[in-house]
C-alpha cells in the first residue's frame, strides 16, 4: 500500500500552533528551532503565542505554516512513516517539495517567508 502525504495552505494557523508537538517531540523542536534562525523575525513566538492578528498576515502565516508541516514530516519520519506520493494545496507546495527532498525544511520556510524587494 503506498503512502501519501497532501500538505494544506494557509487558513488553519492560530496561535499555540505547535506548541505541544514541540515539548513532545524533538525532532519537531529542531525543524521549528532552525527555521526560526532563519527569518527575521520570530516565528516559534509568533507561532506559540500570536498574536493572531500578527499571525493572520500572509508574510507571516506562510512561514509558520511551512515550518508547522515540515516539523510534522519529521515526527512521521522519526516514527518510519515516509510519503511515497507528496502533494500540497496553494502554500502546501512547499512543504509537499520539502517533504520530497527538493528542499531541506529551513529553505523551504525561507523561500516562503521571501518578501522581495523593497
Amino acid at each position: 500500500m503506498a503512502t501519501a502525504f497532501l500538505y494544506a495552505g494557509q487558513g488553519s494557523q492560530h496561535a499555540g500552533m505547535g506548541r505541544d508537538m514541540y515539548e513532545a517531540y524533538p525532532a519537531f523542536a529542531a525543524v521549528i528551532d532552525a527555521a526560526d534562525a532563519a527569518v527575521d523575525f520570530g516565528l516559534k513566538t509568533l507561532m506559540f503565542e500570536g498574536p493572531d492578528d500578527q499571525l493572520n498576515l500572509t508574510e507571516y502565516t506562510q512561514p509558520c505554516m511551512v515550518a508547522f508541516a515540515c516539523g510534522m514530516t519529521a515526527v512521521l519520519a522519526e516514527c518510519g512513516i515516509e510519503p511515497d506520493y507528496v502533494a500540497g494545496l496553494s502554500l502546501g507546495e512547499y512543504s509537499a517539495l520539502a517533504a520530497a527532498g527538493v528542499f531541506d525544511p529551513v529553505e523551504a520556510v525561507k523561500l516562503a517567508a521571501f518578501r522581495g524587494a523593497a
